[in-house]
């Protein structure tokens, strides 16, 4: 990730000697070991939290999924009960509704 060579983690190793001293050394590397381990669970812990977002979203498209494609079934059956197919093409659509309408009309007796 940082691209650091052996060489680079040397000269950090011996700076480190230098500066903080060799009785203090020891404390310094647990200090910073315990830092990077709970900057790993940090990071594992958004991980999952991103993973159960997009998981939620996901179920979420499946169940709008869900709910369009009855929708669309529930469409289909008011087609097909008023005698509309697939394969007519819009006027015939619109031929049939008016159709319809008129002997609907016609069994009210002429009262709209």
């Amino acid at each position: 990730m940082f691209d650091i060579g052996a060489l680079e983690i040397f000269m950090i190793g011996i700076v480190a000697l230098v500066v903080i001293g060799p009785e203090e050394l020891p404390k310094f590397l647990r200090a910073a070991g315990q830092m990077l381990g709970k900057a790993r669970e940090i990071a594992r812990e958004f991980r999952g939290s991103i993973r159960d977002v997009m998981d939620e979203a996901e179920s979420m498209l499946d169940a709008d999924a869900d709910a369009e494609s009855a929708e669309a079934d529930v469409f289909a059956a008011e087609r097909k009960a008023e005698g509309v197919t697939p394969d007519m093409s819009p006027e015939e659509v619109t031929d049939h509704i008016m159709s319809k309408k008129d002997s609907g009309s016609k069994n009210d007796g002429g009262a709209s």
